[in-house]
């Protein structure tokens, strides 16, 4: 009686463990998700999170598949940014995060966010594969020092945008000067600083 009380109470314990796992909630919320319950399976997987997995990129993947089909947008843009931060990525879900992200801010015209996300950055593939986002700063002909001639100075933008600068070292800004054409320095000092903006008003980092 007593061997089988306890085999009864191992027995117990271990359904008890196997009905609150985090596999059996993962499971339990793709089955929901697979037949389109995004609330009940939205439910599911934060059980699981709560259990502390091993697997939680995977589920945060299985969470942004249901926000994005709710149409929560702070949650979705939430769980894309945890996956992002994450010392626990791979490069494919890596890209999957940003390539989300990107196309939610692109969606709100939201490009000045997009371009320093990817400012933010340490992956350097990340940020080739998305260059396109992104201002570069404008580069100038000279560069800084003491010149006995007047000095016609040139500055281009590597994209084509637009440059807007100051000569007395303050920070440009879009009520700034636009560059026109070269600028003459004779007598004198003078204190540059530029920056570029997109056709979205995006802005460089100045220099």
């Amino acid at each position: 009686l007593i061997l089988v009380l306890f085999s009864l109470i191992a027995g117990g314990i271990g359904l008890m463990y196997l009905f609150d796992s985090p596999e059996y909630h993962i499971n339990k919320g793709n089955h929901f998700l697979y037949s389109e319950e995004y609330k009940k399976a939205v439910t599911c997987y934060e059980k699981a999170l709560s259990k502390n997995p091993d697997n939680t990129i995977d589920i945060y993947l299985y969470l942004i598949n249901c926000y994005e089909k709710l149409g929560y947008e702070g949650k979705y843009e939430e769980y894309l940014l945890r996956i992002i931060d994450s010392n626990q990525v791979n490069e494919v879900q890596q890209i999957t995060a940003y390539s989300k992200l990107i196309a939610l801010y692109q969606e709100g015209n939201s490009y000045q966010t997009i371009n320093n996300l990817l400012k933010a950055c340490s992956n350097e593939k990340i940020v080739t594969r998305f260059r396109e986002y992104m201002v570069s700063v404008p580069s100038f002909s000279h560069k800084e020092g003491s010149y006995k001639e007047i000095i016609p100075l040139k500055m281009t933008s590597p994209d084509g945008d637009s440059i807007y600068f100051t000569l007395d070292g303050s920070t440009p800004t879009i009520e700034s000067e636009i560059y026109k054409e070269p600028i003459f320095m004779e007598d004198g000092v003078y204190h540059f600083k530029a920056i570029c903006i997109d056709e979205h008003g995006v802005c460089s980092d100045e220099v």
